[in-house]
């Protein structure tokens, strides 16, 4: 079963909301935001949001070997896994 957020933890769910909205405002191109959201998700640790961001990223024309070898967890710091801009 899973948790569901919106009665555990509603301050939380808003606060994501209001942040998914300011960085959807912001300037950056969806394909990278996308595989910043990959980011997020490995450095949570979270398998099912990085399936779900993997996916959209494949959706928006990512290729597959690109994704293929950022599925790895590493901690922050042990160096860039995005070349250029996208890192």
């Amino acid at each position: 079963m899973r948790v569901d957020y919106r009665k555990v933890f509603p301050d939380g769910v808003r606060a994501m909301a209001e942040l998914e909205r300011a960085v959807r405002s912001a300037s950056v191109e969806p394909e990278l935001l996308e595989l910043v959201r990959i980011r997020a998700s490995q450095i949570n640790g979270c398998t099912y949001c990085l399936a779900m961001h993997n996916r959209d990223a494949r959706a928006r024309g990512e290729h597959q070997t690109r994704l293929g070898g950022r599925r790895r967890i590493t901690p922050p710091g042990s160096g860039p896994r995005w070349p250029g801009a996208r890192r």
